[in-house]
């Protein structure tokens, strides 16, 4: 069981994000894609195929030319090839705020990154893309995965560039920067963003 912070114990407790319960979430996430899939009241129970939604979101975004559209267009084409990572930092950002001091006790790097990554064909497959939504709730919901992503790459980049910057945050930071080259990494698609950084 998870700790007060939102953190396993130890290992044995450790919970991989296929295996949390989709419906936590902080509240500073609540505007992103919802990881619940229990479908509000006049909606689906349905489970759907995310293959059908992104291809969906891809066709919808075709002619939006905005720098965040191309974006998310360029994670949905990444992630239907099948043999592409879909994972990207998007969990719990209280705790990626929090983590300036370190990690728990008894919590690893690789623990807590798995615990706050979220994967992209998995959400697709919640609520939040009921096929009844609206075009308009349907667009924020897929282009919430750019506003999340942004949301953390922002603040771990502010964050970096202070003096004496946590040793996760400065992981965490490097995790994306390396990323942005991998071409396994749906992060290749913020190549040319923060190319300051």
């Amino acid at each position: 069981m998870p700790d007060d912070e939102g953190f396993p114990q130890d290992s044995a407790s450790q919970q991989t994000t296929e295996d949390q319960s989709e419906g936590q979430q902080t509240t500073e996430d609540q505007s992103f894609v919802s990881e619940d899939t229990q479908a509000p009241e006049g909606q689906s129970t349905k489970k759907v195929d995310w293959r059908d939604i992104a291809k969906r979101a891809v066709a919808f975004l075709e002619n939006d030319t905005s720098a965040e559209a191309d974006r998310t267009k360029c994670i949905l084409n990444h992630i239907l090839d099948e043999s592409h990572s879909d994972g990207y930092i998007s969990k719990d950002f209280y705790n990626v705020q929090q983590t300036a001091g370190g990690l728990p006790n008894g919590v690893s790097m690789e623990q807590f990154t798995a615990a706050i990554t979220g994967h992209i064909r998995e959400n697709l497959t919640s609520s939040s893309f009921d096929p009844a939504l609206s075009d308009n709730d349907f667009r924020t919901a897929v282009m919430s995965f750019d506003s999340n992503i942004r949301k953390h790459i922002t603040f771990l980049n502010g964050v970096v560039h202070q003096i004496a910057p946590g040793e996760v945050h400065l992981a965490l930071w490097k995790l994306i920067l390396d990323s942005r080259s991998d071409p396994n990494s749906l992060y290749k698609c913020y190549a040319d963003y923060l190319v300051d950084a």
